[in-house]
């Protein structure tokens, strides 16, 4: 029991009765004996029980408590907070207040100057942006209208909210997050692993959800050939992917035209959110031929433009002979063998040394009369439109074979490394092969190594055919971030001015610390480069364990085929971007006939001129609109022969790009491609509070609708108060003077009466 009195709080260390009854017992012995003495000494007598009964006193005082509350401590300095808005294309939806776009609603009530200064008081406020990415920004960057601030084209939510967590060390303890968003995931990646970070560091995440839980009817069409390239009478697929939002029961008809013949395919969703179709193609004959997939708007439909979608499917005439070598046998080039044997158009040959004295050949769709063997003179090299290399190579060849290599890509050839070095530098061979093979690799190795590695596309990656996985609805470049790392990455101390970077280590693990084999971890490694070296071209994996792309876990299902579908494309592209067509003196080609609206295209010229000749053609392009402009060209690594371009395609529809007539060639060359809009956040808009509330509730942060009216810095600031921890109390006779005090007290009295003869 605890009682207050005046400033004091009393907590008895006994029942108060028995406090009470234990002093007055003692005071009544203290007065008994004072009777019993006060006629021999009358003075003493009094001045002893008067001495005895204020030590009786001063113990029931301390035996009741006495103590006072302590204030409790309260930091007033300015703790962070991080502000963390939604800017993905969802947050354009007219959905919020009187029709007005869910960011400018949201910034506009929760992000008021009143509500800002407020804020400001108490905490050190910073803006981050998040969508497809994550970034620091202004609130007058935030203010400007949704239309240019929500850009993004798909959310991360829980990867973004990961990030900020991480950084939040370097910013003052007590941190909070205010998350301002429509609760959307493109990802759908679950927030568990949020919660437990926030957990862990004690930060609270509160947040504001927008937008209204219902979506208006769309569809969208998106169509790819599985393969960029068919052969003559090869049998191909076209793989059609419908994604709708607010047509769950709905049955649509998919219609498919190329020239006068069409087609009409019935698809039924039945509740799912993608449905597929596949359309068997084959050709007779070599060209380009367009094909044209689209679907009727539905009723309620706004946006239509993503209802049709136009593809090119390039067919040529010869088979692919492949030869496939390994020196030093390891997974990647046993499932690489695997893949292209899947490929009915590629004649594969694949020799393999397993021992000093062991050699193995195995030869697929090939009609050989003796055993494999590999390559040592050109003519037999040139037997092979694309040679792929392991590792160990010195192992299989003799030095003035592997020499060849220069002239067989220089004549027109395609080799491939599959594995970075394609010979062990430890030993004398293998220095050797490292000298002959120095002239057509994409890039100079610079000795380190770095382990598990995850990928990202660079900007040239997503536009090559490598990395077009027809089979899977999602974009390239979140394809290759969602593939397993390589096990082994070539750190390399330089580019070759001719080569492309398609494919690097992903610069979020450098910033982590990932793949430690002490290289810099300011620079990301390329990790999959392409050079043209002559007429020819070489195409390098720099490190082991692509081979994991091959395997995937249960929860990876929907990206089964993307190995076979990268090592088929990029065969299939390294043949077809060959030499020139018979009686052709320039070319034009297309790094991808289908682009995702946003996503860079690459614009190559090849001129069959003299080496010292110069060069200089015009492209230009035609927008689906019909509007032209330039495309700028440089050459390639000071290649005159060689010119590209890059070209961004910023509208949807057929695009045309044509190369002028020159000195070279008299009609125009022209080439088409066609771009489409996915935008998964468009599609599907419906906000999802739910998930907000939970994650606040989950962190112990506040949850709330835009529409609450709230005084945010207020709520918080009795919120941080509530979080402090009760008044704590202190004896006020805990003192070393208090105990001093008394003990002197009771030592002079039991003197007194020893002295006087009373003990």
């Amino acid at each position: 029991m605890t009682h207050a009195l005046a400033s004091l709080v009393w907590r008895p260390l006994l029942p108060q009765l028995w406090v009470y009854g234990g002093a007055a017992t003692l005071a009544a012995l203290t007065l008994l004996v004072c009777v019993r003495t006060f006629t021999a000494q009358p003075r003493r007598a009094v001045w002893f029980a008067s001495m005895r009964l204020g030590l009786i006193t001063a113990i029931a005082v301390v035996m009741l408590g006495p103590s006072r509350e302590l204030a409790p401590q309260v930091d007033n300095r300015k703790t962070q907070m991080v502000v963390c808005v939604d800017t993905s294309t969802s947050m354009q939806a007219t959905d919020a207040g009187a029709g007005e776009p869910r960011l400018e609603h949201a910034v506009r009530r929760w992000l008021s100057d009143k509500q800002v200064a407020a804020l400001g008081e108490q905490y050190q406020l910073s803006y981050r942006a998040f969508d497809d990415t994550r970034r620091t920004v202004t609130l007058d960057a935030l203010r400007r209208p949704a239309a240019e601030v929500a850009t993004g084209g798909v959310t991360h939510l829980a990867g973004s909210l990961n990030d900020v967590l991480l950084d939040l060390p370097t910013l003052d303890a007590e941190s909070r997050l205010l998350v301002i968003s429509d609760g959307h995931d493109t990802d759908r990646q679950p927030l568990g692993p949020v919660i437990k970070l926030a957990k862990e560091r004690h930060v609270p995440i509160h947040t504001v959800a927008v937008g209204t839980a219902t979506s208006p009817p769309d569809i969208a069409v998106i169509a790819q050939p599985r393969q960029e390239y068919l052969l003559v009478n090869e049998e191909g697929q076209i793989v059609v992917k419908l994604l709708q939002a607010g047509l769950d029961d709905a049955t649509v008809n998919v219609r498919v035209r190329r020239g006068d013949d069409v087609s009409e395919h019935a698809v039924k969703f039945a509740g799912r959110s993608t449905a597929s179709l596949t359309l068997p193609i084959r050709h007779d004959a070599p060209g380009v031929y367009e094909y044209d997939v689209s679907v009727a708007p539905v009723a309620g439909e706004k946006v239509t433009a993503n209802n049709e979608h136009t593809l090119f499917v390039d067919v040529f005439e010869r088979s692919m002979r492949v030869l496939v070598m390994e020196g030093e046998p390891y997974w990647d080039t046993k499932f690489i063998a695997q893949s292209l044997r899947t490929d009915p158009r590629i004649e594969l040959t694949h020799i393999t040394q397993l021992g000093p004295k062991k050699r193995e050949g195995v030869v697929t769709r090939v009609d050989e009369a003796t055993e494999p063997a590999p390559p040592v003179t050109i003519e037999q090299m040139r037997r092979y439109d694309v040679i792929v290399l392991g590792r160990g190579i010195e192992h299989l060849m003799p030095p003035d074979a592997i020499g060849l290599f220069d002239t067989y890509v220089n004549g027109g050839g395609k080799l491939v490394l599959a594995r970075g070095r394609a010979y062990d530098v430890s030993t004398d061979a293998g220095r050797a092969a490292a000298e002959a093979m120095a002239i057509v690799e994409p890039v100079a190795f610079s000795g380190g190594v770095q382990r598990d590695v995850p990928l990202e596309l660079a900007p040239s990656g997503v536009s090559s055919p490598s990395f077009t996985f027809a089979s899977v609805p999602d974009a390239s470049d979140r394809v290759v971030r969602a593939m397993p790392a390589m096990s082994t990455l070539y750190e390399v101390s330089r580019v070759k001015p001719a080569a492309q970077v398609l494919a690097r280590a992903s610069r979020r693990a450098v910033a982590d610390g990932a793949g430690g084999g002490g290289g810099d971890a300011s620079t990301s490694q390329p990790a999959i480069v392409t050079m043209p070296v002559g007429r020819g071209r070489v195409f390098a994996v720099l490190g082991d364990g692509l081979w994991r792309w091959s395997l995937l876990p249960q929860d990876m299902a929907r990206y089964r085929g993307v190995f076979d579908s990268f090592w088929s494309n990029t065969i299939r592209s390294l043949v077809a971007g060959g030499d020139l067509p018979p009686g052709q003196k320039v070319s034009i080609k297309l790094s991808r006939t289908s682009v995702r609206l946003g996503d860079p295209i690459l614009v190559d010229v090849a001129a069959k001129i003299p080496p010292d000749q110069v060069y200089a053609p015009v492209v230009r392009v035609t927008a689906p609109d019909g509007t032209t402009r330039a495309v700028p060209i440089d050459q390639v690594g000071g290649q005159s022969n060689r010119q590209r371009g890059t070209l961004d395609a910023d509208a949807v529809g057929v695009w045309t790009v044509t190369l002028e007539p020159d000195a070279l060639h008299a009609e125009p060359v022209t080439r088409r491609f066609s771009v489409y809009d996915l935008d998964l956040e468009r599609l599907d808009p419906a906000a999802r509070p739910a998930q907000l509330k939970m994650l606040a509730e989950e962190t112990g942060g506040l949850s709330f609708s835009v529409d609450d009216d709230v005084d945010l810095a207020a709520l918080l600031s009795r919120e941080r108060i509530a979080s402090l921890a009760p008044p704590r109390t202190e004896y006020v006779w805990d003192r070393a003077w208090i105990l001093f005090v008394m003990l002197a007290w009771a030592g002079l009295e039991w003197i007194g009466r020893r002295w006087s003869g009373w003990l």
